[in-house]
């Protein structure tokens, strides 16, 4: 899959990766998203990162790709995130930060110290 994901993208314009949909999502907040059975939206995120997707762009509600990764449940994709350099600081337009979604005990796959929250510990 990340090998059609680079040849397609070899295909696209160079600024395609930094570009928003009609809805105001960038391919970051898609394939942050969605769930990942066979395992490549880390390998899809880095090939968005080399061409030049931006970890913090922001689509309509203020969220960027790793506040969409944690408040979908998608580990996978916001430890990659956090590795490329995004930051977990961000706010969203309702005044939510990355930090409260980390925290937020109502979604089992972001129970502080199980998962989500230990992707801080790790990297750090």
């Amino acid at each position: 899959m990340v090998g059609v994901v680079r040849h397609l993208l070899a295909l696209c314009p160079d600024d395609f990766a930094d570009k928003a949909d009609k809805f105001g999502w960038y391919p970051l907040h898609i394939v942050s998203n969605k769930r990942d059975a066979m395992g490549t939206r880390p390998g899809i995120i880095r090939a968005l990162m080399q061409n030049r997707a931006s970890l913090e762009a922001k689509e309509a509600s203020g969220m960027t790709p790793v506040m969409v990764a944690v408040s979908s449940g998608h580990k996978a994709a916001a430890s990659e995130l956090v590795l490329q350099g995004a930051s977990l600081d961000g706010v969203n337009n309702e005044g939510v930060s990355t930090w409260q979604m980390l925290a937020k005990p109502s979604n089992e796959t972001m129970a502080p110290g199980h998962g989500f929250a230990s992707i801080w510990i790790t990297l750090h």
